[in-house]
């Protein structure tokens, strides 16, 4: 005579409710893992940029170092792109060298010890201060990490070697190379407006254009008001310089008629330009490199996408832009 265990029934029962209770738990797991990123606030991206702010799309973006503007334009068009939901890889004119130090920086939680860290990095360092260590640079590099922080999609390549016979070759490579790897990303590149250029065989952008054939490549240059910037001269300490400028507006991009490209495919406005020092001041006064002066001949001569204009000593650059290397 077989005997029921009177306790089976409750043993299926509480079986039914763990397999209900892991279904639920296994639901609302799905449910946390759908939704969205949280949403996030942009400043006003400039007109015409957003057409720009598409995959597989290159954006070289030549600056004057030493501004506040043309590196907080950057970090406007970073922030733009990702809110739109892309990918995004930034490139800056700075020593690939540093590069452990820039990830070990974007990896942190952030705060004074990390920046100082961050800091002591020879690049920040050196005595030779010609903008592309400023305070605003900085500022870049902190919405980087706090992107990063939020897991979102965006990158940093550093693709200098200023050591290097030919540096254009290598940051051109170096931007080829970061293609090849996310070629559905959002690139946005900073550096000097000299490197940029697309019509002289030995720049960046123009061994960029040659190398990268079917991808969208936009070269522009900043256009501004005139102001202030830290900038380089020969023979002359770095230091804040009153500059020129004849734009006719304070934002926006234009892309000049095929017909009319030169230098470059456009120009982004940013208005009056504001200096911006070093985050980190020597004690002693930085001094422009030989070295620079040797590449370039002078920097005495400044020069936009139409014209070229002598700096006699302290008188303001009345281009668009400057010589920068």
């Amino acid at each position: 005579m077989h005997h029921q265990c009177p306790f089976r029934g409750l043993r299926d029962s509480a079986s039914k409710l763990e397999r209900f209770a892991m279904l639920l738990l296994l639901l609302l797991s799905v449910e946390v893992c759908a939704q969205p990123a949280p949403p996030f606030s942009c400043a006003e991206v400039a007109p015409g940029l957003a057409q720009l702010l598409k995959p597989s799309t290159v954006v070289l973006l030549g600056e004057m170092h030493g501004t506040n503007e043309s590196p907080q334009f950057l970090t406007n068009a970073i922030c733009d792109a990702l809110q739109r939901g892309h990918s995004v890889t930034v490139g800056l004119e700075l020593p690939r060298t540093e590069t452990p130090l820039f990830e070990e920086y974007l990896a942190s939680p952030g705060g004074d010890q990390a920046e100082k860290r961050l800091l002591e990095g020879s690049f920040w360092q050196r005595s030779y201060q010609d903008g592309r260590t400023s305070h605003a640079m900085l500022a870049l590099i902190r919405d980087l990490r706090q992107h990063k922080a939020a897991d979102r999609p965006v990158r940093l390549i550093l693709i200098d070697d200023p050591g290097a016979p030919k540096r254009d070759r290598v940051m051109s490579t170096l931007v080829q190379a970061a293609v090849s790897a996310s070629p559905n990303d959002v690139f946005l590149v900073l550096t000097g407006n000299v490197h940029n250029r697309i019509n002289q065989g030995t720049r960046m952008g123009y061994l960029l254009r040659q190398a990268l054939p079917k991808t969208r490549l936009v070269s522009l240059n900043v256009a501004h008001q005139g102001g202030q910037a830290w900038v380089c001269l020969s023979n002359e300490p770095c230091g804040v310089q009153q500059l020129g400028g004849k734009a006719d507006r304070e934002s926006g991009v234009e892309l000049f008629p095929a017909s009319a490209r030169a230098a470059y495919d456009g120009q982004y406005y940013v208005g009056r330009l504001t200096a911006s020092l070093p985050a980190i001041q020597s004690r002693q006064p930085a001094l422009c490199e030989a070295e620079f002066e040797a590449q370039q001949g002078s920097l005495s001569l400044a020069y936009d996408a139409f014209d070229q204009t002598r700096i006699k000593g302290s008188e303001p650059f009345s281009v668009t832009g400057g010589l920068i290397h």
